[in-house]
C-alpha cells in the first residue's frame, strides 16, 4: 500500500555522535545514513546549555534555548513549596513549531519526542516520548488514539519502554543471552516508531513528521565501552551485537524514507547531543560540606527526619510531600548552600532567606558576597590525580541572562559547569571523596557532550556539504523552507548556508502566539505518575 508523502520529515535519534557513528559505521552497517551524509548538509549539531534530553528536544521544536522556554531539566525546584518536581511539558512557555505550523494550516506528527507529556492538543497527531510514565496514561492526542495504536501495536513502548533495564542491576552486564534478548527488545521499539508513523499516515496523514529514537542514548549510558569506538573492538562479541542494532536502526529510517519524495520534500536528521568518556566523578555537595556550607544534620535530627519520612508514608499519595528539607540530611538553618539537581552542571541554590523555609542567607549583599566566594571556589578546585582544574565554567544565570525575571528557580543560583569527562554529583557521603575516579571498564562510564548531529537534505540543499549549526537553528531552518516568518521568541536562525538559493527568512518583530498555545500549565502527576517516572529516570542516572 502505498501511504501518502509527508513535505518534511525529521528523524531525532537521542545521544548520537559522528565519533561513535564514524566511517567504519557508517560504511559498513549504516549505508542510509551514509547516503543521506552524501545527499545533503551535515555537521555538528550544537546542543544546549544545559545538553540535556528536556532542554534540547524541547529547542528542538520549538527553536527557543532553554532560559526562553523554560524547560532545563528533568526536574524543577519550586521555591514557594520547597520541593522538587519532575517537570513536563507543561513547564515551557513559547509555542512549539506544532502550532505555528498548524496555525499555517500543516497537518503534523510529533511522535515519541521526549517530554511531550501531557500531550496536548496540535493539528495532527501526538505521541509522548520519554518523561510519559506509560501506555497506561493518555499519552496521546487525540486520546482516542491511543486505542487505535494499541490495537494496531500491542507491544508499543514508550521511550525505554518495559525492557527492564535497571543501572543498579544492569542486565547489558549480565550473560550473553541476557545482553541478546535486551538488544532485541531495543531493535523492536525502533519498529515501534516506524510503525505508529505508517499508522499516522494511514489513518489521517499529515504534511510535518517528528519520529524520535531514544535508544542510543541508552546504549550510551549503560554500556558504554562496547559502543565507544576506542573501546568498541576490547569487546567485539558485544560491539557486533551494537552493531546489529545500529543497522536496525538505519534499514527503519531507510523505511522512513519511503513517506517523503526526497526531491521536493525537506529531511531533517537530528541528536539533541552527544556523549563522550567520563573519568572523574565531580562530588559538589562533598565541596559544599568540606567548605563549610553545607551543615550535616546531627544523629538526633536524622531520625526525626526519618520518623517524619515513615508517618508520610502512610498517607494518601496525593498528601505525600517529600520536601527538600525532608529530603536532605542537613541543618537547613546553618546550610547556606546546596547542590539539589544536576541537569549535566551542578545547580547550588543558596538557602535565602523569605524565598526558602528556613532560610539563612540575607538577600543583597551577603547573597552576592557568597555567590562571589563559591565562584572563586570552585573555580580554583583542581584534580588530585592529575592536577587539572575541574570546573571551567561557574556562573550565575544573572550574569547569562540579565534580561530574564528570576530565572534562579529553573537554573539554580550559580551554573557549576564541569570539564568534558567529568560528571556531577549531589552525594554528601563522607566514603565518597570530592573527586572520584572511574574505572575505565565500567559500562557507564560516559556522560554527554554538547556535539550532536545534523543531516539536511532535500530540495533546494546543497549536496555532500559541511555546516555546523544549533540545535536552536533547526526550526528557523524549516520555516525558512517552507517560507514561514520566524517567530520573534526563536532564539535560532536559519541555516541560510545548508541552502542552494538561501530562502529570504524574516524574523518577527513581536511576539504573536498561536491561539492553539494555551500557555504553561501546572500539570501534577500522579503519586503512581511520579514514581515511575522516578524510576526511569534514577535507572539511566539522571537522579539519584
Amino acid at each position: 500500500m502505498t501511504l501518502p508523502k509527508i513535505k518534511v520529515l525529521i528523524i531525532g535519534i537521542d545521544g548520537a555522535t559522528w565519533d561513535n557513528l564514524d566511517d567504519y559505521v557508517l560504511d559498513n552497517f549504516m549505508p542510509t545514513l551514509k547516503g543521506l551524509r552524501n545527499r545533503g548538509s551535515s555537521g555538528i549539531l550544537k546542543s544546549t546549555f544545559p545538553a540535556v534530553t528536556p532542554a534540547a528536544w524541547t529547542t528542538c521544536t520549538s527553536g527557543c534555548e532553554p532560559q526562553t522556554h523554560g524547560l532545563t531539566d528533568f526536574q524543577k525546584y519550586s521555591f514557594p513549596d520547597n520541593l522538587l518536581k519532575i517537570t513536563n511539558s507543561t513547564s515551557v512557555v513559547v509555542p512549539s513549531m506544532w502550532h505555528y505550523l498548524g496555525q499555517q494550516g500543516y497537518r503534523v506528527a510529533s511522535l515519541n519526542v521526549p517530554f511531550t507529556y501531557p500531550a496536548y492538543s496540535i493539528n495532527g497527531f501526538m505521541v509522548s516520548g520519554l518523561g510519559c510514565p506509560g501506555t497506561g496514561c493518555d499519552f496521546t492526542y487525540p486520546k482516542d488514539f491511543k486505542q487505535t495504536l494499541l490495537k494496531n501495536i500491542p507491544d508499543y513502548g514508550i521511550a525505554l519502554g518495559p525492557e527492564g533495564i535497571n543501572k543498579r542491576n544492569n542486565s547489558f552486564g549480565g550473560t550473553e543471552q541476557e545482553f541478546t534478548k535486551t538488544i532485541n527488545r531495543l531493535g523492536r521499539r525502533f519498529e515501534n516508531r516506524l510503525e505508529v508513523a505508517r499508522l499516522v499516515q494511514k489513518e489521517n496523514p499529515v504534511d510535518i513528521m517528528m519520529v524520535q529514537f531514544q535508544q542510543l542514548d541508552l546504549l550510551q549510558h549503560l554500556c558504554w565501552p562496547y559502543v565507544y569506538y576506542k573501546t568498541r573492538d576490547q569487546h567485539p562479541w558485544h560491539r557486533d551485537q551494537v552493531f546489529a542494532l545500529l543497522k536496525k536502526l538505519d534499514d527503519i529510517i531507510a523505511e522512513l524514507l519511503q513517506l517523503i519524495d526526497l526531491d521536493n520534500s525537506l529531511l531533517i536528521v537530528a541528536s539533541d547531543h552527544g556523549f563522550g568518556p567520563m573519568k572523574y566523578n565531580a562530588n559538589i555537595n562533598r565541596f559544599l560540606t568540606e567548605w563549610g556550607y553545607i551543615k550535616r544534620a546531627g544523629t538526633f535530627n536524622r531520625m526525626i527526619r526519618r520518623t517524619r519520612r515513615n508517618l508520610m508514608n502512610l498517607q494518601k499519595p496525593q498528601n505525600r510531600l517529600m520536601t527538600v528539607d525532608l529530603k536532605q540530611p542537613v541543618n537547613w538553618k546553618k546550610t547556606r548552600a546546596i547542590a539539589l539537581r544536576r541537569p549535566i552542571y551542578g545547580a547550588v541554590y543558596l538557602n535565602v532567606k523569605g524565598r526558602q523555609p528556613g532560610g539563612c542567607v540575607n538577600p543583597g549583599d551577603e547573597y552576592n558576597q557568597l555567590i562571589a566566594e563559591l565562584k572563586e571556589k570552585f573555580l580554583s578546585v583542581t584534580n588530585p590525580h592529575n592536577g587539572e582544574k575541574v570546573f571551567e565554567r561557574v556562573v550565575s544565570p544573572k550574569e547569562s541572562w540579565p534580561h530574564l525575571d528570576a530565572p534562579e528557580e529553573i537554573f539554580g543560583d550559580l551554573m557549576v559547569a564541569q570539564k568534558q569527562g567529568y560528571r556531577t554529583n549531589l552525594t554528601m557521603k563522607d566514603s565518597y571523596p570530592p573527586i572520584e575516579a572511574t574505572s575505565a571498564d565500567s559500562l557507564s562510564a560516559s556522560w554527554h557532550h554538547p556535539n550532536g548531529i545534523h543531516i539536511i537534505a532535500g530540495n533546494n540543499i546543497r549536496q555532500n556539504h559541511q555546516a555546523n549549526a544549533r540545535i536552536s537553528d533547526l526550526v528557523p531552518t524549516i520555516y525558512s523552507w517552507l517560507g514561514m516568518d520566524i517567530p520573534a521568541e526563536v532564539d535560532g536562525s536559519c541555516i541560510t548556508d545548508v541552502f542552494n538559493q538561501p530562502p529570504k527568512a524574516k524574523k518577527l518583530d513581536t511576539r504573536n502566539f498561536p491561539d492553539s498555545f494555551t500557555g504553561a500549565g501546572s500539570y501534577e502527576e500522579s503519586e503512581q505518575e511520579k514514581q515511575a517516572l522516578a524510576e526511569q529516570l534514577k535507572n539511566l542516572g539522571y537522579l539519584e
